[in-house]
């Protein structure tokens, strides 16, 4: 299959669904300090929109309709789990703390939900 050159070529695979343990991937392969990867949402759907149905989704992603699509991302996806960070505990600790982290920061300038934080 064609996949094999491409990915022989990759140094470092990305995944939208695994974005924040992608940031940290890149984080410690360019030793990056944290705010190198923090960033802040911007331009983020308007509730407004219509989604699509589950059956519609299904129909998007079923290989009948999207079969070059599907075996990309697995393979892409594939090589992105064989990554040696990914495979380590304190990789996905580093994870959960960027991703708490930026959930913090967002929380605190981005909405209008009050924070309160108490000490105990």
């Amino acid at each position: 299959m064609q996949f094999a050159l491409i990915f022989s070529r990759i140094d470092l695979p990305i995944l939208n669904d695994q974005f924040d343990a992608s940031l940290v991937v890149m984080r410690r392969r360019f030793c990056w300090s944290y705010t190198d990867i923090f960033y802040r949402y911007k331009n983020k759907a308007k509730s407004g929109h219509t989604a699509l149905s589950e059956r519609a989704i299904q129909r998007l992603l079923s290989p009948a309709v999207n079969y070059g699509e599907l075996l990309l991302y697995e393979s892409i996806n594939q090589t992105w789990w064989q990554q040696s960070e990914v495979k380590s505990q304190d990789f996905w600790q580093e994870v959960c703390v960027m991703l708490f982290s930026s959930l913090g920061y967002h929380l605190r300038y981005n909405s209008d939900i009050p924070i309160h934080v108490t000490t105990g």
